[in-house]
């Protein structure tokens, strides 16, 4: 690996991403490893090995879904790069589409143009209150870079419980109008 800005931020992703594991630090180890996922999604080696340290976190979680998504990126990253077909700035957990690009973080798209890497970010991005935790680690003055992350993790969280309040309230209505039909 060329010792290159790109190459450093990689890295520091994956050692960052070990030490969080082995602190019990799951979801930062997660979150750092989405991050190292965004900036080695255009080189295969670097893409499948963050797809493996997914899994192997995932297996050491029990996370059944996670185990799932991430066996299927794992036989989807060689096709992306034959094809060149590579949703980018896709985070890569079994929690989004595996095949939706999503927005790069600037601080991440300047890393890679310096390397000649990824190309600015994709069109139609969703909301910044929909972006996950990474794209927005770098809009967050006056906090470490753990604290950022977790601060992210937060707001998933929260967005997941919406979600799925959402569900509960239409399948609440949904059983009303069957109800009112009997």
């Amino acid at each position: 690996m060329s010792i290159t800005p790109l190459a450093t931020a990689y890295q520091g992703a994956l050692t960052q991403a070990r030490q969080a594991r082995s602190e019990g630090k799951p979801e930062l180890a997660f979150t750092l490893l989405e991050r190292a996922h965004i900036l080695g999604q255009q080189r295969f080696g670097w893409h499948f090995r963050v797809h493996w340290r997914m899994l192997e976190l995932a297996i050491l979680l029990r996370d059944g879904r996670e185990i799932r998504g991430q066996l299927l990126r794992l036989l989807l990253t060689p096709l992306g790069h034959l094809t060149g077909r590579l949703p980018l700035g896709n985070t890569g957990r079994a929690n989004v589409s595996a095949f939706a690009p999503m927005p790069i973080a600037q601080e991440l798209q300047q890393l890679a143009a310096q390397a000649g890497g990824v190309p600015e970010a994709p069109r139609n991005q969703p909301s910044d209150r929909c972006a996950p935790a990474i794209y927005r680690l770098a809009a967050s003055p006056g906090r470490d870079a753990e604290q950022s992350l977790l601060h992210g993790h937060a707001l998933r969280q929260e967005q997941r419980h919406a979600r799925v309040q959402v569900k509960i309230g239409a399948a609440a209505i949904a059983n009303k109008a069957r109800a009112r039909r009997k």
